[in-house]
């Protein structure tokens, strides 16, 4: 969760009023009430799993839909990649770091059943429904209004229609009244920092996938469904370059939203970077590799501004209102 001193540094710098960031949403997956309600519970529910565990388990709400973990540990392994954000996947175009994913019905299926994620199957997800009388009674509704083929289907389109409803757009940054400190860390922000090159528009992400300079990290084991198949890979994580074919996107990864950037430590595809001070200094001095990004020469002061502006973009909704509020715009 926030640190109490970050904490109480984005929530000073919170205004009284604010407006509404209205960019707009993907084209929402398959979705009826029914659906909705069976995926919040899905989300959180442990039976699922042989491991006890839950989407939940590593997409927490109290901790912005991820884990304040560097990376995840399922067992005795250590997963490749930092656990992303939730909040406002449904903007997203495609999913994962690597962008491997389509859709979220597509999404859902890998952590669901890979071996060292939640590594359920399609007799855990019988049980599931038969023990719960609620999602039982909302599949066969499913299944009458013929929304759904099978029990698998419910659950990965109930997931789906779940995660897409999670919304955090809201921001105490689109106030018309700064502090000083704030104003030039908005102006660095979009000029001399260089941050709007990739975190564009409004919802402060270009979708695109970009190498950053830092310092490539062996994996020693992970599982991935590929074709429906696991398989395990060892080495580098070529982020990008596993997807598509060529040289191009060869440690590329997701330009992430900065939407709640405070509450989403630690930060970058590996987690590597603890604080946002440390993502600032990252970027200042050019990345770890040497002459692949250029160094930004910002003054202390200058580093100070922009985190200013970056605490900024929190929604004051998460802070103030229950959870299952964030389920709608």
């Amino acid at each position: 969760m926030l640190s109490s001193v970050l904490l109480a540094a984005a929530l000073t710098a919170a205004r009284s009023y604010y407006l509404h960031s209205s960019f707009s949403p993907s084209s929402p997956p398959l979705s009826t009430p029914e659906l909705q309600r069976a995926g919040a519970l899905l989300f959180r529910n442990t039976e699922l799993s042989p491991r006890g565990i839950s989407c939940q388990t590593c997409h927490d709400p109290d901790r912005a839909f991820q884990d304040g973990l560097q990376r995840p540990k399922i067992g005795q392994l250590l997963l490749r990649r930092n656990t992303p954000s939730l909040l406002n996947v449904g903007y997203y175009k495609s999913y994962f770091w690597d962008g491997r994913a389509a859709t979220l019905y597509d999404q859902v299926e890998e952590p669901l059943f890979a071996l060292h994620e939640m590594h359920s199957s399609p007799e855990r997800i019988h049980r599931t429904l038969s023990h719960h009388p609620t999602l039982g009674k909302l599949y066969a509704l499913t299944r009458k209004q013929q929304v759904v083929t099978s029990e698998k289907d419910f659950t990965k389109k109930a997931l789906a229609a779940h995660l897409w409803s999670i919304r955090s757009t809201d921001s105490y940054a689109n106030h018309a009244i700064y502090t000083p400190s704030e104003q030039q860390g908005k102006k660095l922000f979009y000029g001399k920092a260089g941050c709007s090159s990739c975190h564009a528009g409004k919802a402060l992400t270009d979708q695109q996938y970009h190498y950053t300079g830092l310092k490539k990290q062996a994996i020693v084991r992970q599982s991935n469904i590929v074709q429906g198949q696991e398989t395990e890979t060892f080495g580098h994580d070529h982020g990008r370059g596993d997807v598509v074919s060529g040289k191009q996107m060869l440690f590329a990864f997701r330009t992430p939203s900065l939407h709640n950037v405070s509450l989403t430590a630690p930060y970058m595809h590996d987690g590597s970077l603890k604080t946002l001070q440390e993502v600032i200094e990252f970027y200042d001095r050019g990345g770890d590799e040497k002459g692949h990004l250029p160094r930004l020469h910002l003054s202390q002061k200058e580093k100070q501004d922009l985190q200013a502006f970056l605490l900024l973009l929190l929604d004051p909704r998460y802070m103030t209102l229950p959870q299952k509020d964030l389920t709608h715009d």
